[in-house]
């Protein structure tokens, strides 16, 4: 049985939307990739940014069939050379747009594992998604339930505390920080320490 959900921190949404403002862009360099001959998979994408094998494997495929044209191994071999500069360096250039468009280089980086083609369109991966969201995700166990029960208890005491002095025009709060000058029955200093004002109970 799943666990109920206590929060979900809303950051996920944030980055939900940079990645699916980016679908764009990649698009872009996939389409300029596939116009140029290649098919450009999920699984290319994402080697792209490695060592993009897979892609350059294709390239070799392609161009070695497109020199069967030519009878004269001189003018194949020219061919092959001339083609697989000119395909090579259209794939480097789709490699640095990527780096580009996910700021890969950056403290800002986006996740490559965000992206998925599906029938030549780019958009961002289901399952992803729901990884992202369930890792920004609060759910219950023992210990946040003791905890939610903790704080639900002091909060109650903090606002019966301060309702008590509510209506006393010496007081003004029950508890506060210690950056409040104000008087009060007790504050909680800088390290988090919780001090008692008894001096202050004559006023009560």
């Amino acid at each position: 049985m799943e666990q109920s959900i206590i929060l979900v921190k809303p950051e996920w949404e944030q980055i939900k939307n940079q990645h699916t403002y980016k679908c764009d862009d990649i698009q872009k360099v996939v389409n300029n990739l596939t116009e140029n001959g290649l098919i450009v998979t999920t699984g290319d994408l994402k080697d792209l940014i490695n060592n993009g094998a897979a892609i350059y494997d294709q390239i070799a495929q392609i161009v070695r069939s497109n020199a069967g044209i030519f009878k004269l191994p001189a003018a194949r071999q020219k061919f092959i050379e001339e083609n697989t500069s000119v395909l090579r360096e259209i794939v480097a250039g789709a490699k640095s747009d990527i780096y580009r468009i996910l700021a890969l280089d950056s403290s800002r980086t986006m996740s490559i594992d965000a992206f998925e083609i599906k029938k030549g369109s780019v958009a961002v991966d289901e399952q992803w998604l729901e990884e992202l969201k369930e890792s920004y995700t609060i759910r219950v166990s023992d210990k946040r339930e003791k905890a939610l029960q903790l704080i639900s208890n002091v909060e109650n005491a903090i606002n019966e505390l301060n309702a008590f002095v509510a209506d006393n025009k010496f007081f003004g709060s029950g508890i506060t920080s210690a950056q409040d000058d104000r008087r009060c029955l007790m504050y909680i200093g800088g390290d988090a320490s919780v001090h008692v004002c008894k001096n202050e109970l004559e006023f009560v």
